[in-house]
């Protein structure tokens, strides 16, 4: 920045300069002698001095660095110490946690205790064990994990045996390095005594751990070519080692100053001639707790301090060529005039340096989103920049005081060091800091925090939400683990009673109780499934001409003996301008209707349901109908502040509710979400004690003719299929049984087997009519195996295959299907449902077209 204007300037003052030392006679040339030695002299002695604080300096700071150097090296060895002990120790309590549990196992089951078949689990064994093994008594190898049979090696006189053949003290005895005898490796033994029920010496259980990869550590961490950790006992034997000298384990370093150290201290860091390697060396050792080993981490002093060696050759040279120099211009009186010339012009350009990063920070301030402002001791404004003014209506420029609007915003804070929050009137909220300078003066900070008390308020919100949504689930859940155990218990407790039951009337209302209870579960389960189904928006809808009548008729007769059973009236009422047909799924409204309805009865003690169905048509729409579907009760009604919560899935109105009439509280959630997706809604009034109206208002295109009545005639005699040859592919006991005897009843011969292969199998050695494939086996499911039938090419490759599943979702269906079953049928299973699986199946399997499977997957 002054090296342009400066030039000149300095081009003058050298010029004059060069001819003041030029002086045309003899007595101007004595005149420059005299100065030149006085000059002379003094540049001497300066440069002398300056020659001494070259050297001083650079001592200085060359012990300083190494100092340092040092000082880091200690940290860094000292902090690797810590690591590795903490891996070492975690390593050893692992291991000793898997002997303390195969100790247990051993002491539960002596005869059957199997030691291969504890330590196959992944969990149990750790890559660095390389083996466990058990010895009795006798000091005579009893088991391994690396053979079934191993031979009776003797190892009595192994230290990690003879060490717990004293009293019986439960301690974990680590030992120094020896040659397996079995698995012939250098390893160390972590040892545990076992004990007989007496109390008499029963034994060791013995983990022989790699000592190379207890040292893996060391390929994680960078200590240098000549770096090394190792794992000492406090014996002074070395147990493992990684870096240079892996091949020291198994020796003692007993006598040797490091051997010394870690004798007296806990921790430290000890720096000398190497112990086991050449050279000087630093090592950082840490004695570990409530274990006998010894972690050392070590270091070569020419590594360590390899850029202190560099920085001290650099140094060193500098300070001799400084010293080269110096000792140059000693003899020139002209150099220390350049010099003084040049800091002159070092110092203006100094000046006018300050000067830019004066401007750079005015424009720095100009433009930040923070308000600054600077206050002296007298209230006066020192510095304000262009966003304080904005906030506060600052005057530009400093020197003038602070305005009384301003002092009361700001100053409240004066030299606290604290933060507070005010609001501007335009709804601006400011933070302001404020901080006490050493010359009396405040500096104060504002921050426009606007955006992150919004962001702060909707998170807030949001955590709300969050935990409402929680307790709601927690409710949910609990109302759930209640509903389910109802019918449970009436299951567990009919079949309790069935046992000891001799009369049959009785058992006969055992059995009606605990068929009830057991639909009733499943009714429970899938109304989840309904609710998982719409929130994963998974629901299949159908779009076909159906009665309104015939529904609404259906479903009232379904919940009439309900009715009947309360002495309360149910009836319903058709609108004459109701179309006798219409376009829907009658699937789902019947769904919804019988939730409205049959909560219409529950809720109602006195008094009636009525039904009653409206119609209009939709303006602008001429062949699309809106029904209005009203069930009407005069129950216990609703107070209108909970009418907000009546379609929440995982929240009731009230506990008590729940208690008196049951329920799980999801079918009106169920019903509001299955209107949602066909286009319509629900709409309910309410009075509390008087009663409620649930309007069920739902589009439906009008069927523009009317359709002939379908051929049903006479209803259809049962399916007739005679005696069946059956192979049923089922894994659950349970499950086989009550499916052999329901298709035994029906007149069927019934061949079971476990999976699948076993399926595949036995239609190679015997004809049968149909299988009956469950689709979640072992070793080989249903669809694997139906799809090996299919393609196989065998004899049998077109035998009628009804699939077996629990899982009701349409993809599980579409999946059965696409692997080559004729039928699906979902559990739990009743004869009348496996005659019609069945008869399907047979039907779709003779079929003309089915060879390829491809009618049956569109079926």
């Amino acid at each position: 920045m002054g090296s342009g204007p400066a030039d000149p300037v300095r081009s003058r003052v050298l010029s004059r300069r060069s001819l003041s030392l030029l002086p045309p006679s003899s007595r101007l040339a004595d005149s420059l002698r005299v100065h030149l030695r006085a000059a002379f002299g003094l540049s001497t002695l300066l440069g002398l001095m300056l020659i001494a604080c070259v050297w001083a300096g650079t001592h200085f700071y060359l012990r300083l660095d190494r100092e340092k150097s040092l000082e880091a090296a200690m940290a860094n060895s000292a902090n690797i110490a810590r690591v590795f002990e903490e891996h070492v120790a975690q390593s050893v309590k692992e291991i000793d946690k898997t002997l303390l549990f195969l100790r247990h196992a051993w002491e539960a089951d002596r005869v059957g205790f199997d030691l291969s078949a504890w330590t196959n689990n992944a969990y149990l064994l750790r890559d660095l064990t390389v083996q466990v093994a058990l010895i009795g008594p006798d000091g005579r190898l009893v088991a391994t994990n690396l053979t079934r049979a191993p031979e009776r090696v003797d190892l009595s006189d192994r230290p990690h045996f003879r060490a717990h053949l004293g009293p019986d003290r439960d301690e974990l005895y680590i030992s120094a390095p020896v040659l397996g005898r079995v698995s012939g490796r250098w390893t160390v033994q972590l040892t545990r005594r076992l004990s007989n029920p007496d109390g008499s010496f029963g034994g060791v259980i013995v983990a022989s751990l790699d000592p190379y990869r207890l040292s893996d550590f060391f390929e994680q961490i960078d200590l240098g070519h000549e770096g090394a950790i190792t794992l000492f006992g406090t014996d002074g034997v070395i147990r493992a080692r990684g870096g240079i000298g892996t091949d020291l384990i198994g020796r003692s370093i007993v006598g040797k100053p490091l051997f010394e150290a870690f004798s007296r201290e806990t921790s430290g860091s000890y720096l000398g001639d190497g112990t086991v390697s050449a050279g000087r060396r630093l090592v950082s050792f840490r004695r570990m707790k409530d274990l006998p080993l010894v972690v050392t981490v070590g270091l070569a002093e020419q590594e360590f301090l390899a850029d202190y060696l560099a920085i001290r050759r650099n140094f060193l040279g500098a300070a001799a060529i400084a010293t080269l120099l110096l000792l140059l211009v000693i003899g020139s009186g002209i150099e220390h005039e350049v010099r003084l010339i040049r800091a002159r012009i070092a110092q203006r350009a100094s000046e006018a340096d300050v000067a830019d990063k004066t401007q750079e920070l005015e424009a720095t301030l100009a433009h930040m989103s923070q308000g600054i402002v600077m206050i002296d001791p007298d209230e006066r404004l020192r510095v304000v920049n262009r966003r304080a003014r904005e906030f506060l209506r600052l005057p530009a420029g400093g020197g003038v005081r602070l305005p009384e609007a301003a002092r009361a915003q700001i100053c409240g804070l004066q030299g606290r060091g604290a933060a507070a929050e005010f609001v501007l009137d335009d709804g601006t909220v400011i933070e302001h800091l404020a901080t006490r300078l050493p010359d009396g003066a405040t500096l104060h900070t504002l921050t426009d925090v606007t955006a992150r008390k919004r962001h702060e308020a909707i998170l807030a919100e949001a955590r709300d939400r969050a935990e409402s949504a929680s307790r709601a689930r927690t409710a949910f859940l609990a109302t759930m683990s209640h509903e389910i155990r109802t019918p449970l218990n009436g299951v567990i407790g009919m079949s309790r009673l069935i046992e000891d039951c001799d009369d049959p009337a009785e058992r006969s209302a055992h059995l009606d109780t605990m068929r009830h209870s057991a639909e009733h579960l499943l009714q429970i389960i899938d109304d989840i499934l309904d609710v998982s189904k719409l929130e994963a928006d998974r629901m299949a809808f159908e779009a076909i001409p159906f009665e309104v009548a015939e529904i609404v008729r259906a479903s009232v007769e379904i919940v009439a003996p309900r009715a009947r059973e309360k002495g309360i009236g149910l009836s319903a009422e058709m609108a004459p301008n109701v179309p006798p047909r219409v376009v829907g799924d009658p699937g789902r409204l019947r769904q919804i209707l019988l939730n409205l309805i049959g909560n219409a009865v529950k809720f109602t003690e006195s008094g009636g349901v009525s039904v009653t169905v409206e119609g209009a048509p939709v303006a602008g729409a001429a062949e699309t109908f809106e029904l209005r579907i009203s069930v009407a009760d005069t129950g216990i009604g609703m107070a209108e502040s909970d009418l907000c919560n009546l379609f929440q899935e995982f929240s009731q109105l009230d506990g008590s509710i729940s208690r008196r009439f049951g329920g799980t509280g999801l079918g009106l959630a169920i019903s509001r979400k299955l209107l949602e997706k066909m286009g319509g809604r629900v709409e309910v009034a309410s009075l509390q004690g008087r009663g409620s109206i649930f309007t069920v208002i739902l589009p439906a295109q009008i069927v523009a003719a009317v359709a002939p009545p379908s051929p049903v005639g006479p209803p259809t005699p049962p399916v007739d299929l005679g005696p069946l040859d059956i192979l049923l592919a089922e894994d659950n006991p349970t499950n086989t049984l009550v499916a052999t005897r329901v298709l035994q009843k029906l007149g069927h011969r019934v061949t079971a087997v476990v999976d699948g292969q076993a399926a595949i199998d036995a239609l190679a050695s015997a004809r049968f009519d149909v299988v009956l494939m469950d689709v979640m086996m072992p070793r080989m499911d249903g669809l694997a195996a139906t799809r090996a039938i299919r393609d196989g090419g065998q004899t049998f490759a077109d035998v009628p295959i009804v699939a077996l599943t629990a899982n009701t979702l349409d993809e599980d269906r579409e999946r059965a299907f696409a692997a080559g079953v004729d039928g699906f049928a979902t559990k739990p299973v009743s004869g009348e449902r496996l005659t019609a699986a069945i008869a399907a199946a047979i039907a779709r399997r003779a079929a003309p077209g089915t060879a390829d499977g491809a009618a049956i997957r569109a079926a």
